[in-house]
């Protein structure tokens, strides 16, 4: 199973990173986590065009930008977009004149599906996903896909739900999006240091850094490995756009 970070910026695009958007290629299906301004790289990689669900997490613009975007995205053919049922109306109205093209005028037919609390939708793999603390609510996911477990957990402060979609995963998408702790509803470096242990997880990969944080992407880099020091059972990776991992 490939992942690509098409973007790992949080809050806005600079210096050529964009915005928070995840890129999953299984055998069967394609993931995408959240559709920011990062969705526009995959006219920069090579993938199978297979069934592929897009997961909004929640509506703030860095996550959902790329709306804009999808209609030059060429080799995305079959895509159903999935979003929690209270975001459903509002995520819609985007997708529309006058922010931008609407939905039903692409050539290809986007579906949607909605989740929500005793209502899960019916997709070909399995998904569980929870309630993160966010200032508007933000949904995190755990993804079995192949024998496989991906979480994915972006815009939230410290709480108990990040370990319960991380523990026995095989990778961990955790955002971290401060250098210095603030009380803002985003998680700091000096918190997932403090927490490694309670991750349970065999890798985690850093995305949606706060962009006034770091000089250069070399210079984020270098900082965050430094200053997060993992346990030897753990791998952790600081990502840059269109970095791939697979597992």
């Amino acid at each position: 199973m490939k992942i690509t970070f098409l973007g790992t910026n949080g809050w806005y695009n600079y210096k050529n990173t964009e915005t928070t958007c995840i890129f999953v290629q299984s055998n069967k299906v394609n993931l995408i986590l959240d559709l920011g301004s990062g969705i526009k790289n995959l006219n920069n990689i090579i993938f199978k065009d297979r069934p592929t669900y897009l997961f909004i997490s929640h509506l703030h613009l860095d996550h959902i930008i790329g709306i804009h975007y999808l209609s030059m995205v060429k080799k995305l053919k079959d895509l159903t977009i999935i979003v929690h049922k209270n975001y459903y109306n509002n995520f819609k109205r985007i997708f529309n004149k006058p922010y931008t093209l609407k939905h039903t005028k692409y050539k290809r037919k986007i579906k949607f599906m909605t989740f929500a609390k005793n209502k899960n939708c019916k997709v070909p793999f399995k998904f569980l996903f929870k309630k993160l603390k966010h200032s508007d609510p933000s949904y995190g996911f755990k993804f079995f896909l192949e024998n496989k477990i991906i979480s994915y957990c972006t815009d939230t402060k410290y709480c108990n739900n990040i370990f319960e979609l991380s523990k026995n995963s095989d990778l961990l998408i955790l955002e971290c999006n401060q250098f210095k702790m603030k009380n803002n509803f985003h998680l700091s470096f000096q918190e997932i240091k403090r927490n490694i242990e309670k991750f349970k997880t065999n890798k985690i990969s850093l995305i949606h850094f706060g962009p006034e944080n770091f000089k250069t992407l070399k210079d984020r880099h270098i900082k965050l490995k430094k200053k997060i020091k993992m346990n030897k059972k753990i791998q952790l990776f600081v990502t840059k756009d269109l970095d791939v991992l697979s597992i």
